[in-house]
C-alpha cells in the first residue's frame, strides 16, 4: 500500500511539472506572438504614416490649416479590411511644458497648480514637484521628498519630457506617495490638448490664439488679449531648456509650419496608433521632424 502511495505521488509530481513545462511553453509561445503581432502592427503603422505623408507633401501648407486640421478623417478599405481615421491639429496653440516646468517665475507655476487644483488633487505642490524635478531638478536634493524620480528608480528618465509615457509615471508616482486616484482624473487625451510635448525648438511669434482648454487653465476667455500675451509669453519667452540642448530633435521650426498627426489602426476590438510631427514647409529637407510614439 505504501509502494502504490509512493509511485501515486511520484506520478502526480511528474504530471505537475509537464503540466508547468506546457503551460510555460504556452505562455511562451503568446509572448512571442504577441511580440510578433506588435512588429507586424508597428510595421503596418508606418505604411500608413507614410502614404499620409505623401497626401500632406502634395497639399499647399495653406489648405491644410484651412481644412484638414483638427478633423478626423476615417478610412476604410473593403478589400483588405482595413479601418483607420487619421487627425492632425497644430501645436502652437498649446502650451510648452517643458519651458512651462523650466520657468523661474511664480505665474508658470501657478498655471499648473491651477490645472491640478480642477483636477482636485490632494497636493497641488507635490505634483508640480514631480514634474519640476522631471524637466529642471535642482543641483542638490528635491523640491520635496520622493519627487525626484530618478533617485529611486534608475530607469526613469528624467529631462524634457517628450511623450506622455512620462506623465504616466509621475501619476503612478504621486498614487504611489499620497494614495490619492484623483490622480487618475488626468486624462491623455485632455492633457495632450493643453500641453505641447516636445524638446523642439519653435521660433517666436505665428502663434494661434490658445485653444478653449488652454485659455481655461491659463484663467482666461477667447479673443482676451491679455490672455494672448501671456500665452505668446510663456511658449516664446522663457529661458532656454539646457536639459534639452543633448536632444537631436533640437532644431528651431516656425510654429505655423509644425503639425502633429494620429494614425489610429483599428483591428477587431483593439486600436493602434502611431503619432508623429510634419513640417508643413515644402523647403524643409526632413519633414517627418519626429515619430513620437506607439501604443
Amino acid at each position: 500500500m505504501k509502494k502504490k502511495a509512493v509511485v501515486l505521488l511520484i506520478t502526480l509530481g511528474f504530471i505537475t511539472v509537464i503540466t508547468v513545462l506546457i503551460m510555460q511553453t504556452v505562455t511562451l509561445s503568446k509572448s512571442s506572438l504577441d511580440d510578433l503581432t506588435k512588429v507586424k502592427t508597428q510595421n503596418q503603422l508606418m505604411l500608413y504614416m507614410t502614404n499620409v505623408t505623401k497626401l500632406l507633401k502634395n497639399q499647399k501648407a495653406d489648405d491644410i490649416r484651412d481644412y484638414l486640421l483638427d478633423q478626423e478623417i476615417p478610412v476604410f478599405d473593403e478589400k483588405s479590411g482595413v479601418n483607420l481615421t487619421v487627425k492632425c491639429q497644430a501645436l502652437d496653440d498649446k502650451l510648452n511644458l517643458n519651458r512651462l516646468l523650466s520657468c523661474n517665475n511664480t505665474k508658470c507655476d501657478e498655471i499648473i497648480k491651477r490645472y491640478a487644483k480642477d483636477k482636485e488633487l490632494a497636493d497641488e505642490d507635490y505634483f508640480l514637484a514631480l514634474l519640476k524635478d522631471t524637466v529642471a531638478p535642482l543641483e542638490a536634493g528635491e523640491r520635496r521628498a520622493g519627487s525626484r524620480i530618478v533617485i529611486d528608480d534608475k530607469t526613469f528618465s528624467d529631462g524634457c519630457i517628450l511623450n506622455y509615457k512620462t506623465i504616466k509615471q509621475i501619476q503612478d508616482k504621486y498614487y504611489q506617495e499620497l494614495k490619492d486616484p484623483n490622480i487618475y482624473k488626468i486624462n491623455k487625451d485632455e492633457f495632450l490638448d493643453i500641453f505641447y510635448l516636445s524638446d523642439l525648438k519653435l521660433k517666436d511669434g505665428n502663434n494661434s490664439e490658445p485653444n478653449d482648454a488652454v485659455s481655461k487653465v491659463l484663467g482666461c476667455y477667447e479673443n482676451d488679449d491679455a490672455c494672448q500675451k501671456e500665452f505668446n509669453n510663456i511658449n516664446n519667452s522663457l529661458k532656454k531648456i539646457t536639459r534639452c540642448s543633448t536632444s537631436k530633435n533640437n532644431q528651431t521650426i516656425q510654429t505655423k509650419d509644425l503639425i502633429q498627426c494620429k494614425v489610429n489602426l483599428y483591428t477587431g476590438d483593439e486600436s493602434h496608433s502611431i503619432v508623429f510631427k510634419y513640417n508643413l514647409n515644402h523647403k524643409a529637407k526632413k519633414r517627418v521632424v519626429s515619430i513620437d510614439e506607439f501604443f
